[in-house]
């Protein structure tokens, strides 16, 4: 009688170690895809602080022209 409840535990723990494996899994691919996110918009962020500066230097530049400064 003793072998059955042991034997259904083992197997429960051994399901349980099965779901956290998958758990682990998923949450590194979630992380690797959390950091490629972050990645992209640090370059998107990047990006528009350049496209600003380009902007007010050409706003600058239409004013001198314009004789607005």
């Amino acid at each position: 009688m003793v072998a059955t409840p042991l034997a259904d535990h083992a197997g429960r723990v051994a399901a349980a170690l099965k779901d956290l494996a998958e758990a682990q899994q998923v949450e590194e691919r979630l992380l690797h895809e959390a950091r490629r996110i972050a990645t992209e918009i640090t370059h998107h962020r990047a990006s528009i602080g350049r496209l600003r500066e380009q902007a007010a230097f050409v706003l600058a530049e239409t004013h001198a022209a314009a004789g607005l400064t």
